[in-house]
């Protein structure tokens, strides 16, 4: 799921893996960005963040990435400087 707020030029999003998901990863394109800015994107248990352009997390996608099964992600997201 993804939870945008345009005013405040950020958001966050919700990834769940359920208990018999084969699947570790998932590439989730997101919507609603600047296609012409950048982005710092931030997993909220991870100490680093890194950053994309909003052009390519709208069409290539962001890549989650969730080993144990099941599991969630709660990722955020705001318009770099």
């Amino acid at each position: 799921w993804q939870f945008d707020v345009p005013e405040k030029r950020q958001g966050m999003i919700q990834a769940f893996r359920r208990p018999n998901c084969i699947f570790e990863s998932a590439r989730l394109k997101l919507c609603g960005l600047d296609p012409d800015s950048r982005y710092e994107i931030r997993d909220v248990d991870a100490t680093s963040a890194q950053e994309c352009g909003g052009r390519e997390l709208m069409e290539k996608g962001l890549l989650v990435s969730l080993p144990e099964a099941p599991g969630a992600a709660l990722i955020g997201y705001k318009k770099a400087p």
